[in-house]
């Protein structure tokens, strides 16, 4: 019974341990912190964010009724803490401990409201989502277990694609933009449905390695949208509270929407698509296409071409990104053959893992964009993310250059925020957007040839917003997108004068990346038929005209003045597409002309008389009081507990009982409690404490009490033996990442000291060590990874090191020591989802009392560790996908990837018999129970030679982390 209670309770606390516990890292420890307090935040800056900080919390003082549950429990006080020195545009809600972390730069493809104003609505959603679960049964286990509750029974059993279709749902009706009026949001859907048909419910959430499948926020806002707009707000309120009330009946959310609609959540799912494929049969039927040429060839798999360029008037330069490739910059010639030119390095928003046991959030194409891609004379320039080596929250965003014929690349800026760069016609000059930490936009030029700042040549009144400039032919003007409180507008600035023209009035409908085809047009995306198109505006008459008409999206025109042609990105099933039109005024369509036909469900949301429309031109101007945030007072926050043992950590789950903490600014971590062992029958009480607000970061441990062995004998016998322990150990380390092009690297120089005092040894053997002793361990580990796509297995490129030494100077007896060095290679396979692995490692190992040194170097699978001086281990893997199933039993089991592994594993040691391995590992990418995160299944069946010739079969078990 007592294993059972423990198996329960470690799977309903794995997830939260796991995932809930999000660390996203540390800024500088020189940032000054400032805090504002009211009855429903606490918000936490940097000192110099004041003046955003005082607009923001009037934001949420105006919205914070607004985005709740007509009905529920109160919500709580929620901290809310601003990253100001990344450029990654971001946030996220958690639960364990309670917080929302903003990262409050914005990005260059922004839709028409203010950055901080979109986060404000759509993360305090979240946090009102997971108060609402705070109920009932759940309100009951709060006591037993803190944070915890809320926090698992919402991973559990709230449904992320509910959680990202209800806040975009509630950011769409809020205001007078959102994602649910953005026809690029709805575009990868819409066009799967109507030319691949609809996909199973599962494939719909969880996705595929086969096909692309559009995300959780995507599917997520087309059920929530659809089902509010048939039975109400409430069907998905009494969905949240039957969590909140009945976790324990397993489908708690499920059961709520049957109550409350009738239909479980596929019912509704595929009620939602068959309303959307009329009302998107409609609009197809609808809308008159224009004439097109393709230029890129049909690919075999998802492809995109982005941000399509003339060079010639038979080649074009794009940039390309697919499920099975990273993005590539690609010259296209007017047939179609394509080549590869360069390979870019990381954009603001990727992401990447310096753990490939765990890896963070998978590269799909579209996701990770470039915000810009501009050519002149021979040159490409663009921006791209530089990492702070040591503090997370701070990275830069710098431009680069390559050149046609050289491919000399050139980082043309250190240390900047630089975004959307561009050409002058001449070369010459660049323009790029520059984003300071307090959120203020400008247009600043550079010297294209050494990367000198040269001027600013416009700067925005905050908190408006400036976006995606480009130059005039005579490179006397620049047209730009500005977001400001009425919306998007069009811009002209006369660089002479300085002043600035507004050539298309501010408008909620998405517009963006203006560019100049002439002296009298302009052409930029726009979304007024409700599909995205391209645009013209005649600089003479103010007039626009849709140039373009596309069946599902058409983007980022260049203009060809020779051959009077556009060229673009047409969107289709497959991905965006390189084609090229006619540059004719006679066929354009004047703008009042223009209908929309779109299915457009945030109507119905804006309709609801529950929701009121937040406007921020009639926000408050109150000034709250603010004061110093202090670090040490806060350097604890104990937010959750356990009767059971459960270190986060160092992963240790057991009986006992446990405490932990996290600090808001994610600088100190700690887990204590009483660990009983459960196979030694003794129990220890134990704390792990983690200080990283500095630049190395301090890891202590310390435990105390029983320890148990056995004695054996000759005869084959055995008997049970305790030693009272205490031990204590001191890590210091300083984790490192830096990115290089297209690779990034991971170095982590760390030195360990260990405090061992063993009484009260009950050993018969009187060899058993009795006493006080230490010893040191000194480790540099490094890895450098490629960039990797959705379907890579293993990086194509990587390379890991791995170097420890052990020993124990201190005290009368001689421990030892134990030196190792190991390395990871990895390569492509023979196909391109196919990957290679290959490990060396080398030990020398001289052993004291109780062999006090582990090994640190692998054995080969199906062997176990045997003591050994000397050990050469070598292991070769050829990894590979077999099937992409796509299907399962449905609500049991999706299937998504299943993978094969062939190795063969060596080891020498003092032995005279070397150990040998070979084998296959097969495993599936899967979902169980429709739960979010993805687990990784399967079995190694192999043979070994050691200690005799025998079969093994083991089974393989893990949780990828990152994905969500």
């Amino acid at each position: 019974m007592k294993k059972l209670f423990l198996f329960l309770f470690i799977l309903f606390t794995f997830f939260l341990a796991k995932a809930q516990y999000f660390n996203s890292g540390q800024d500088p420890a020189s940032v000054r912190w400032r805090q504002i307090n009211t009855d429903k935040f606490k918000l936490i800056y940097p000192e110099f964010f004041e003046a955003q900080a005082q607009r923001f919390m009037n934001v949420m003082d105006t919205v914070k009724g607004k985005v709740q549950f007509p009905s529920g429990p109160p919500m709580p006080k929620i901290p809310i803490i601003f990253h100001t020195q990344t450029i990654e545009p971001n946030a996220f809600a958690t639960w364990t401990p309670r917080r929302s972390e903003f990262f409050t730069c914005p990005p260059q493809d922004s839709y028409a409201q203010d950055w901080l104003e979109q986060l404000s609505i759509h993360e305090y959603r979240h946090m009102v989502q997971m108060a609402q679960v705070n109920q009932g049964f759940t309100r009951f286990m709060y006591y037993l277990v803190g944070e915890h509750a809320v926090g698992a029974f919402t991973g559990l059993f709230e449904p992320l694609w509910f959680m990202e279709g209800d806040a975009v749902c509630v950011e769409t009706a809020l205001s007078r933009s959102g994602r649910g009026r953005v026809p690029a949001f709805e575009q990868g859907i819409r066009t799967q449905i109507l030319e691949k048909g609809s996909y199973s419910f599962d494939k719909a959430i969880f996705g595929s390695y086969k096909d692309f499948v559009p995300d959780h926020y995507v599917v997520g806002y087309q059920i929530t949208a659809n089902t509010k707009r048939k039975y109400g707000d409430e069907v998905w309120q009494k969905a949240v509270d039957e969590v909140g009330r009945k976790p324990f009946i397993i489908t708690p959310f499920n059961h709520g929407l049957k109550k409350a609609a009738g239909k479980g959540k596929t019912a509704l799912y595929e009620e939602t698509v068959t309303d959307l494929t009329a009302l998107w049969t409609n609009q197809k039927e609808k809308t008159e296409l224009t004439e097109l040429k393709p230029v890129s060839l049909p690919q075999k798999t998802y492809t995109l071409y982005q941000y399509p360029q003339v060079v010639n008037d038979t080649l074009f330069l794009a940039e390309r990104s697919s499920l099975d490739d990273i993005p590539r910059f690609v010259f296209l010639d007017i047939r179609g053959n394509e080549r590869v030119f360069f390979t870019p390095g990381f954009f603001s928003t990727d992401v990447f893992s310096t753990n490939l046991g765990n890896q963070t959030q998978t590269n799909k194409p579209g996701q990770l964009v470039i915000d810009r891609l501009a050519l002149e004379k021979g040159k490409i320039v663009w921006a791209e993310k530089k990492l702070d080596p040591r503090w997370q929250q701070r990275s830069y965003s710098v431009l680069k250059i390559v050149d046609f014929e050289t491919r000399e690349v050139r980082q043309l800026t250190k240390r900047t925020r630089l975004f959307a760069p561009s050409f002058k016609p001449d070369g010459k000059q660049i323009v790029a957007v520059q984003v300071s930490e307090q959120n203020e936009s400008s247009l600043q030029l550079f010297d294209a040839q050494t990367g000198r700042y040269l001027s600013t040549c416009f700067t925005a009144k905050t908190p408006d917003f400036i976006m995606t400039p480009n130059w005039s032919k005579d490179g006397k003007q620049l047209v730009f997108t500005l977001l400001s409180k009425n919306g998007k507008s069009l811009c002209l600035l006369n660089l002479e004068s300085r002043s600035v023209e507004t050539v298309l009035p501010p408008t909620f409908v998405e517009i963006s990346n203006p560019s100049f085809v002439n002296e009298r047009y302009l052409i930029f995306n726009g979304a007024f038929s409700g599909i995205d198109n391209i645009y013209a505006i005649d600089l003479t008459t103010k007039n626009v005209f849709q140039v373009t008409s596309s069946m599902y999206g058409a983007s980022n025109a260049d203009y060809n003045s020779r051959t009077r042609q556009l060229v673009y990105s047409d969107y289709t099933a497959n991905g965006l597409r390189v084609v090229t039109c006619p540059f004719d005024t006679a066929l354009w369509k004047p703008l009042p002309q223009v209908e929309d036909h779109s299915a457009a469900l945030y109507k119905s949301l804006a309709a609801n008389e529950n929701y009121w429309v937040f406007d921020s031109s009639r926000q408050g101007t109150k000034v709250y009081e603010s004061k110093p945030y202090r670090k040490f007072p806060h350097l604890f926050h104990f937010h959750s507990w356990a009767p059971a043992y459960l270190n986060y950590m160092d992963e240790t789950y057991d009986f006992g009982l446990s405490v932990m903490s996290q600090n808001l600014l994610s600088t100190s971590t700690l887990v204590a409690g009483y660990h009983w062992i459960s196979n030694e029958k003794t129990g220890q009480f134990k704390a792990t404490w983690e200080y990283a607000g500095w630049y190395p970061v301090l890891n202590l441990d310390a435990s105390y009490g029983k320890r148990a062995a056995y004695d054996y004998f000759t005869d084959g016998s055995s008997k049970r033996y305790t030693w009272d322990e205490t031990q204590l150990d001191a890590e210091v380390k300083v984790p490192l990442l830096f990115t290089f092009g297209k690779y990034y690297i991971n170095l982590v120089p760390s030195a360990t000291l260990s405090w061992v005092n063993r009484e009260n040894n009950h050993s018969l053997n009187p060899e058993k060590f009795e006493g006080s002793y230490s010893s040191l361990n000194y480790r540099m580990y490094a890895a450098r990874y490629i960039k990797q796509s959705l379907k890579d297995i293993y990086p194509r490129w990587g390379q890991v090191i791995d170097l420890n030494y052990a020993h124990a100077p201190f005290g009368e007896i001689d421990f030892g020591h134990i030196v190792s060095a190991e390395a990871t290679l990895f390569f492509p396979g023979f196909i391109r989802t196919h990957g290679i692995k290959l490990y060396g490692g080398i030990q020398n190992t001289t052993s004291g009392p109780d062999s006090y040194f582990s090994s640190i170097v692998d054995f080969p699978r199906g062997i176990a560790p045997v003591q050994t001086g000397e050990l050469l281990s070598l292991k070769a893997n050829y990894k590979f996908p077999v099937w992409y199933p796509d299907g399962g039993i449905a609500g049991i089991a999706y299937f998504k990837r299943v993978k094969a592994n062939l190795f063969y594993d060596f080891s020498q040691t003092d032995l005279p018999e070397a150990m040998q391995s070979y084998g296959v590992e097969l495993t599936t990418d899967a979902h169980f129970a429709r739960f979010t995160l993805p687990i990784d299944i399967g079995v190694r069946l192999g043979m070994a030679n050691y200690p005799k010739q025998t079969f093994f079969a083991d089974f393989l078990f893990s949780m990828n982390l990152g994905l969500y």
